[in-house]
């Protein structure tokens, strides 16, 4: 596969993966909240997109769920490989607590130490397209909610996982937190670099 290309800006309006097929696109999904044509705002729409556009394809044939984003994970095509670590592409599937829609998302980066990634997405009622960082240690969102549950990541077709990264030894913990407090001392006891080392 050639080099990932990360999509850090929303899809042209008249892109045909975003466009809804009763409008004459290529995306099956629902409208999104603005209405026809666009499948966007929508998370869902937006990831069988982005899908499609990395997979270099105009038909919305690749294994992902038709359901709203908390059903993804279980409803999606068995075939799709699964896990529960990051890879570029991957879906990342959230369940809603309370029974509500839930979220989905593309990677479109991760960390060289793997500690977070910057999502793209898109939201129903909401934003048109973001982009987000999300962290580990925060069951990979970008704030605490206690309605989300992280599921996992459902890796794309075309684009092959990498291995996995590797953790941060003990020993490199304990120096980064030892300098972090230094840090946080010298700078008049400001929370300085230590939100990184959770």
């Amino acid at each position: 596969m050639s080099e990932y290309v990360p999509r850090l800006t929303a899809p042209h309006s008249d892109d045909l993966r975003w466009i809804q097929i009763g409008s004459g696109g290529y995306n099956r999904c629902i409208y999104g909240s603005d209405g026809e044509p666009s499948v966007l705002p929508n998370c869902t729409g937006y990831v069988h997109g982005r899908w499609m556009e990395l997979a270099g394809i105009n038909t919305d044939t690749l294994g992902l769920a038709f359901t709203d984003a908390s059903g993804y994970w279980a409803n999606s095509d068995g075939s799709l490989q699964r896990g529960s670590e990051p890879a570029l592409g991957a879906c990342i599937c959230y369940a809603d607590r309370y029974g509500g829609a839930g979220h989905v998302a593309i990677v479109e980066a991760i960390s060289d130490d793997g500690t977070y990634i910057v999502a793209s997405e898109s939201n129903y009622g909401a934003e048109y397209f973001v982009t987000r960082v999300r962290y580990r240690n925060n069951d990979w969102s970008w704030y605490t909610n206690p309605h989300t549950i992280f599921q996992g990541f459902i890796y794309h077709p075309n684009i092959v996982p990498g291995p996995p990264i590797p953790p941060v030894p003990v020993r490199m913990k304990k120096i980064l937190l030892l300098y972090a407090a230094y840090l946080n001392k010298k700078k008049g006891g400001k929370k300085n670099g230590l939100l990184w080392l959770k």
